[in-house]
């Protein structure tokens, strides 16, 4: 993903089809922490690594094809302490979305992740967003609010391509 992002395309698929061979090679059944199997993780995780390739290779469509994959997949994925995966992948939808010119699809996936997660600044930097570009102002100030109060102690400055 890492190289996705720094534009070394050819790289990243040499990784990604590197990371598929390793994946067969970890027993379906084996245990990830106390309560996912880590088939499921790594389903996931190629889920999330393939919709970020494809909007690397300019597959915008496609990549939020991935998006609502791993969404599906994420779903699935049992409470763990610590949680099995490191944050909500509808951030990432919804990101693909607004950026996607789909603002007021975004919105509504952010929104949705906001109920299972209400103060998380990165959503509601999202869903801060996706108001300003459908012109919603009066209820992007209220967000932004909500936004600057979960962010007050944040060192990053967060774009959407962030999320």
């Amino acid at each position: 993903m890492a190289l996705a992002g720094q534009g070394e395309l050819n790289r990243a698929l040499a990784e990604q089809r590197e990371f598929a061979s390793l994946r067969k090679a970890i027993s379906a059944e084996s245990q990830f922490l106390i309560n996912n199997k880590s088939s499921d993780i790594l389903a996931l995780a190629a889920a999330t690594l393939d919709a970020q390739l494809a909007w690397a290779r300019g597959e915008k469509e496609r990549s939020i094809e991935h998006w609502r994959r791993a969404v599906k997949l994420e779903s699935k994925i049992h409470y763990d302490e610590p949680p099995a995966w490191f944050y909500t992948v509808r951030q990432s939808l919804a990101s693909a979305l607004l950026r996607n010119g789909q603002a007021k699809e975004a919105e509504a996936v952010f929104r949705g992740a906001i109920e299972r997660r209400p103060r998380d600044g990165r959503l509601l930097f999202g869903l801060w967003q996706s108001l300003i570009a459908q012109r919603r102002d009066g209820e992007a100030t209220l967000v932004e609010q909500q936004f600057h109060a979960a962010w007050k102690d944040a060192t990053v400055k967060l774009s959407v391509e962030d999320l």
